[in-house]
């Protein structure tokens, strides 16, 4: 329940120079809360959430911690936030920090019976998704709620460079669906005004692919597909980066009577949206991607990124036999990282056209040292 810092010399080795940022109290490990961090655009401001866990659910309201620090990790400001809304009828999905300290952080509440939308229960959502806002140099509060006529499904959002708030979600149309289309709002940062919205659906090209399927399956959308990262271009457009990732529990019985539960993560395809000046989808990129780990933790899965000039790398673990595979739909799945080979995609950022397919660049780690970053 402590949150420290430390330094890294340039031999990366962690310095003995301990630094706590914050603590959580807690008399018991289910009590124990969680704290959640993110950058600015800039890396200037670092936003430490603290979530503590209240002495009772059912009764008492939602509180949450802001602290944000600068690059140094001195502290600039720090905020306690409580809401008007029970502690078990409400939690957070995502958070962003803009160069000058502003924070923003989305919440979920559950509605009441009475305060739902009449109708179809499977069509109308039973959520309302509520964009709270804090500028410290104004000491000004807003709230912005999100257009509920979607089930939002994975939500992300970021600062870009003219300081105003870009908000994204997967949606279904219903509750019994995966993700069928994704939201954008841009939310001015002074006026807390809706600046433009866009509504895209998936295309049915990207559903097929996903599944391995000659046809689409449109009517289910795509299953457990997470918004992971948005990158701004230069041009005013953004390119929002999801990945499909899950979790399967399964628990089973022996003979004689003894239990065990064994953790399937999944980590596959990871799809690129890359939207235009208007928030319009200008072009598609999926790159092909099948990971699934046990009671790891999933801590070699997934990928991560990085952009250079006018390209986003990928980076991530894969099976060693997809090298010598062309065919997305027979490639194999990364089921032992120690015998996983590092990778490599590249994906131009101002590309044109709808749909690519890529397939990976495979190479040693030692290589990797040799591509100009």
């Amino acid at each position: 329940n402590n949150l420290f810092v430390n330094g890294i010399n340039d031999n990366g080795v962690i310095e003995n120079d301990y630094n706590e940022l914050d603590q959580i109290p807690a008399k018991s490990r289910n009590k124990s809360g969680r704290f959640d961090l993110r950058y600015s655009n800039d890396s200037t401001k670092i936003l430490i959430l603290n979530h503590s866990s209240p002495k009772n659910k059912s009764k008492d309201n939602e509180t949450y911690k802001c602290k944000v620090f600068d690059n140094n990790f001195s502290l600039l400001w720090e905020k306690t936030f409580t809401l008007d809304v029970k502690d078990d009828k409400f939690s957070f999905d995502a958070y962003a920090v803009d160069n000058n300290g502003k924070v923003y952080v989305l919440g979920i509440q559950k509605l009441k019976q009475n305060e739902r939308i009449k109708g179809d229960s499977n069509k109308r959502p039973k959520y309302r998704y509520t964009i709270y806002s804090y500028d410290p140099s104004t000491n000004e509060q807003k709230e912005f709620i999100v257009d509920g006529d979607k089930f939002l499904l994975s939500s992300i959002m970021s600062v870009n460079k003219e300081g105003n708030l870009l908000f994204a979600s997967t949606y279904a149309n219903t509750s019994k669906t995966g993700a069928q289309g994704i939201l954008t709002l841009i939310i001015n940062g002074k006026t807390n005004e809706l600046i433009s919205k866009s509504i895209e659906e998936i295309s049915p090209e990207i559903n097929a692919i996903t599944y391995r399927k000659k046809k689409p399956k449109t009517d289910k959308g795509i299953f457990s597909l997470i918004l992971k990262e948005i990158i701004f271009k230069e041009n005013g457009g953004y390119v929002l980066i999801t990945e499909q990732e899950y979790l399967i529990i399964r628990t089973t019985t022996s003979q004689n009577g003894a239990t065990r539960t064994t953790y399937h993560y999944y980590n596959n395809d990871i799809i690129l949206f890359s939207y235009d000046v208007k928030s319009k989808i200008d072009w598609v990129s999926l790159v092909p991607k099948r990971q699934h780990t046990v009671n790891d933790g999933a801590f070699y899965s997934s990928f991560t990124s990085m952009v250079k000039d006018d390209k986003i790398y990928l980076f991530y673990n894969d099976e060693k036999r997809n090298e010598k595979i062309v065919n997305y739909k027979k490639r194999k799945t990364m089921v032992r990282p120690t015998k996983a080979t590092l990778c490599y995609t590249s994906v131009d950022i101002n590309g044109s056209g709808s749909i690519w397919l890529h397939s990976s660049v495979f190479t040693n780690t030692s290589a990797i040292t040799q591509i100009d970053l």
